[in-house]
C-alpha cells in the first residue's frame, strides 16, 4: 500500500467516490480540508508561541442504506476526536476541535508566561502542531477501510504518529472485529505469521536479532484489532512503542489471505476476497 500515492490522489478531489468493481453504488464521500495557526499575543520569531491544526477529512456523505451510514459516520468522529462530537456534522466537529485546541493553547500560553518560572528567564515558548489525514483503503459492496493518521507535536523531544485503521461491515456498520473474522484460537497462528514476515522483511534471522536492533517488545507483535482488509491480504499497524524503540516508528505488517485460510471463519466477511 503506498500512502504517499494515496493521500495524493485524495487531495486533488473535493469529493470521492470509492468503490471497486464490486460495488455499485458507492459510499459517497466529501473531504474538508481545514489549516489554521493560532498566533499568541507573545508570539515572535524568537519565542515561539504558535499552535497549527490541520486537518484532511475524507468522511461519508451519502449511502443507500441510510442506518449504516449513520453508524459509521458516528464512529469515525468517535475515533477522530471523541464521543462526545458525534451529535455534530463532521464541519462543525472540525471546526469545534481546532477551537477548543487552540483555546487550551492560549491557557497554557497565560500560565507559563504569568509563572514564577518565567519572571527572572528569557520568553521562550514551544510551539504545537496536530495533523489529521484520512483515506479509504478499500471498499466493496460488504466492507469498508478506513485509515485515520494523526501526527502531534506538543513539545517535548519529539511529536507521534499514530494510525487508526477501521474496517466497516457496510451490511450492518458495525465496526470488524478478528472474532468476526477468524476460527477461536487464531491468535498463536496471526502472532507466528507477523513475526516471520517482520523478520523477512528486516532481514532478521532470529527474534534475539529482533530485539538487538530495536523490537524490544517481540513479545506484543500479535493482533491488536488494528487491521485493514485490501485485496490482497490483512494489514496490521503497531504504532511506535508498541513493539519497540520509537526511532522504529510505526512496523505495518501484511499477512496474505492464502496464509491464513486455516484460521478463517467459514461465514467471515472477507471470504469472497479468498475465493
Amino acid at each position: 500500500m503506498n500512502k504517499f500515492i494515496s493521500k495524493l490522489l485524495l487531495s486533488l478531489s473535493i469529493t470521492a467516490f470509492l468503490f471497486s468493481c464490486k460495488n455499485e453504488k458507492p459510499i459517497e464521500f466529501d473531504k474538508i480540508d481545514y489549516s489554521k495557526t493560532y498566533r499568541s499575543e507573545y508570539a515572535t520569531d524568537s519565542t515561539g508561541g504558535y499552535c497549527n491544526v490541520d486537518i484532511q477529512l475524507l468522511f461519508p456523505s451519502s449511502f443507500e442504506k441510510a442506518d449504516v451510514l449513520s453508524k459509521i459516520q458516528q464512529q469515525i468522529l468517535t475515533f477522530a476526536f471523541d464521543s462526545t462530537y458525534t451529535k455534530l456534522t463532521a464541519q462543525q466537529a472540525v471546526d469545534s476541535f481546532a477551537n477548543g485546541t487552540f483555546e487550551n493553547f492560549k491557557e497554557f500560553i497565560n500560565k507559563y508566561v504569568n509563572s514564577e518560572q518565567m519572571k527572572n528567564n528569557p520568553l521562550i515558548l514551544h510551539n504545537e502542531k496536530w495533523e489529521m489525514n484520512t483515506m479509504v483503503v478499500y471498499s466493496d459492496s460488504k466492507i469498508l477501510s478506513y485509515e485515520l493518521d494523526r501526527s502531534t507535536f506538543a513539545g517535548g523531544a519529539h511529536g507521534m504518529d499514530i494510525t487508526q485503521y477501521l474496517t466497516f461491515d457496510l451490511t450492518t456498520g458495525d465496526l470488524l472485529t478478528e472474532k468476526d473474522i477468524f476460527e477461536d484460537g487464531y491468535e498463536a497462528r496471526l502472532s507466528t505469521l507477523m513475526k516471520q514476515q517482520i523478520m523477512k522483511e528486516n532481514g532478521f534471522e532470529s527474534e534475539e536479532q529482533m530485539l538487538n536492533n530495536g523490537f524490544f517488545m517481540a513479545e506484543n507483535i500479535s493482533p491488536n484489532e488494528n487491521f485493514c482488509i485490501s485485496d490482497s491480504g490483512i494489514t496490521y499497524i503497531f504504532n511506535p512503542y508498541e513493539v519497540g524503540a520509537y526511532y522504529i516508528g510505526q512496523t505495518e505488517v501484511t499477512i496474505p489471505f492464502k496464509s491464513i485460510r486455516s484460521v478463517l471463519k467459514a461465514t467471515s466477511p472477507i471470504s469472497d476476497l479468498i475465493k
